[in-house]
């Protein structure tokens, strides 16, 4: 990830991954790099997660991963594709959904979804936590298991995360406690005082 995703003159050099989200999606990138850096990104890796919701997941494909909290291709699939792409939206103009025609498109290639449970986006990067719930989502985050928080989509639909903030304020304070320590965002810790223990 260089921050080069929208330039179509990129070669490769330093480009590993192109990560894919929504614009209502926020990433946590260090903890994004992280969860990446478990795959050898010189190969084709479709990196991802389904959806939370088991209706969408039959609507579409079980085998798809959910754009909206975030999927990584690595650069070797993400060129494949590029080149591929006129022909495989010929093949498919009856799909719909951009995460659906890439799917397909990626799979015409033989690669199937690494479903990363250190992955879940808001949607989609899941055991990495990703969240694409609506309303009052802290008892979810509240229980949330040992895995970073690389991406929250739907900011917007949900409940501020703080208590007596707005949806702005909570973000900010997000941003503060990930600027200290992004990798221990949302997790669960304990603190023993031995005076009292």
């Amino acid at each position: 990830m260089d921050g080069q995703g929208d330039r179509g003159d990129v070669q490769g050099g330093e480009v590993r991954w192109y990560v894919m989200t929504d614009d209502d999606t926020v990433l946590f990138v260090d903890n994004l790099v992280g969860v990446l850096s478990k795959y050898d990104h010189n190969k084709y890796f479709y990196v991802g997660m389904n959806s939370e919701c088991f209706v969408c997941n039959v609507v579409h494909s079980f085998g798809m991963a959910f754009g909206g909290g975030g999927y990584a291709l690595s650069y070797p699939l993400a060129k494949a594709v590029a080149e591929n792409m006129d022909l495989c939206l010929k093949r498919y103009p009856f799909l719909y959904g951009s995460d659906l025609i890439l799917q397909s498109c990626i799979a015409d290639l033989g690669v199937s979804l690494t479903q990363e449970p250190d992955i879940r986006m808001s949607t989609t990067f899941e055991h990495n936590i990703y969240i694409d719930f609506t309303g009052d989502i802290s008892g979810l985050l509240s229980a949330h298991p040992h895995s970073p928080l690389v991406s929250l989509h739907h900011l917007d639909a949900v409940e501020p995360l703080f208590p007596s903030t707005n949806r702005t304020e909570s973000l900010s304070l997000l941003k503060q406690a990930a600027a200290v320590d992004e990798s221990r965002l949302l997790q669960p810790s304990t603190c023993y005082l031995k005076k009292y223990n």
